[in-house]
């Protein structure tokens, strides 16, 4: 039986096959472009991972090296940033110099923001705190005074700071860059995601779906769910509360 002519030339049957194909190739492209989107986040959250990491060696150098964990609760004291430089092969860095380790790469990178930075700590905030987070500890804390739950390996120092995705290239008036002590966040409040709407400038949180990778006083990276019920407690490097904390 001959093939049913088409009005624009050719036949129904081939018509079909030339849509089965064009089909296929969106749901191939689509697939391709999730893949590609999946592998890309994987490895901006191994990088960032990387740069959390770089942060706790210098950070436990520096109480090496000076007796004590910097505080930024001092007023006379620079930022825990511009305090770390010196141990981050920076030592001569001008403020507000392109830092590629104090940014996530899932959000931004120094050649679009120079002198940013995206991770900070929850700080200890009057009724709602069950203890001190250590980056704002108005006393000088060593390694060796960490108490909370089994000591370093429970108590974090650094996660990301919630940040709307409009203002990653800037417009945010709390994204004042790495040499202001502008790096802390409410302690109350829940980690959200960026994307979440509810969130500001009080919150913890991150771009990552998986959970916010974050910095332990013990230098190790866990994965901090937003929803980890233990919040406030694992901030304070003096709550005796027994706790159960990320991996």
């Amino acid at each position: 039986m001959a093939a049913e002519a088409h009005p624009g030339g050719g036949s129904a049957n081939g018509w079909v096959v030339v849509g089965v194909v064009a089909f296929i190739s969106l749901v191939c492209g689509g697939v391709a472009l999730r893949a590609a989107s999946h592998l890309r986040e994987a490895r901006n959250h191994m990088h960032c991972v990387s740069r959390l990491k770089s942060m706790g060696i210098a950070l436990h150098t520096f109480n090496d090296s000076v007796g004590y964990l910097p505080s930024e609760h001092d007023p006379n004291r620079p930022t825990f940033y511009k305090a770390l430089l010196p141990f981050m092969e920076a030592e001569n860095a001008a403020d507000n110099a392109p830092m590629v380790s104090y940014l996530c790469p899932s959000r931004r990178d120094v050649r679009t923001v120079p002198g940013k930075r995206d991770y900070g700590y929850a700080s200890s905030d009057g009724e709602t705190s069950v203890g001190t987070s250590v980056l704002d500890a108005p006393e000088l804390v060593n390694l060796g005074k960490i108490i909370n739950g089994r000591g370093t390996t429970n108590t974090l120092l650094l996660s990301h700071l919630w940040l709307d995705p409009d203002h990653y290239t800037g417009g945010d008036p709390t994204d004042l860059g790495w040499a202001t002590k502008n790096n802390s966040r409410t302690i109350s409040q829940p980690a959200i995601p960026d994307d979440n709407p509810a969130g500001s400038n009080r919150h913890i949180g991150g771009p990552h779906t998986r959970g916010l990778p974050s910095l332990f006083a013990d230098a190790h990276v866990g994965i901090f769910r937003y929803d980890y019920p233990n919040f406030s407690q694992v901030w304070a490097y003096d709550n005796r509360d027994k706790i159960t904390s990320p991996p």
